[in-house]
């Protein structure tokens, strides 16, 4: 079997085995969402500090070899990964676990949050950040905004060097259904 390195600009089905070629950082976020995975990108270039980030679309580590080589490559030398597995563990069953034992064996933490902004308990084998510190990071999320993914950022920092949590997520104010945004 051969390994792809990965185009700019292509999607694949997961049929070929995908080298994203990826250098390591003390962040990792992945998810199947190109709106999370950019606004985090954006939150990351918007603000200060001295962590490095990484995002990798979930849909090209689909194949069992791409995960392989980026849990190898990659993902081993993070500090935090943060996981948005968009539909469930079902969908992500392996890349989850390969990174869950990655985490055991080599220490670092993995937070694996509902893609939605219901509950899925199902995801929780598969974190090794707490329940409370989880529930903050999905909250991010789940009210959005650019200030809310800065501080998403700004919590892990504070998850992997130990400094003081960061305040709360904000509400995001969306505009009045029928009504334009407030100016």
């Amino acid at each position: 079997m051969h390994l792809l390195l990965a185009q700019k600009g292509t999607i694949t089905d997961g049929e070929e085995a995908i080298d994203l070629g990826q250098s390591p950082g003390d962040i990792l976020f992945l998810s199947a969402a190109d709106t999370e995975l950019s606004s985090i990108a954006a939150a990351h270039r918007s603000r200060p500090g001295n962590t490095s980030l990484r995002v990798a679309s979930l849909l090209i580590l689909k194949h069992p070899m791409s995960v392989d080589t980026y849990v190898e490559r990659t993902a081993r030398h993070a500090k935090l990964i943060v996981v948005r597995p968009l539909g469930g563990a079902s969908y992500f069953h392996y890349v989850l676990e390969a990174l869950h034992a990655a985490a055991i064996n080599h220490g670092f933490q993995i937070a694996v949050l509902p893609g939605c902004d219901k509950p899925d308990p199902g995801l929780e084998p598969f974190s090794t950040v707490g329940t409370e510190d989880r529930a903050a990071m999905w909250a991010y999320f789940t009210e959005g905004g650019a200030d809310n993914m800065a501080r998403l950022l700004d919590y892990g920092e504070a998850l992997i060097d130990g400094s003081e949590l960061p305040s709360r997520h904000r509400p995001c104010s969306r505009p009045a259904s029928g009504g334009r945004a407030p100016a």
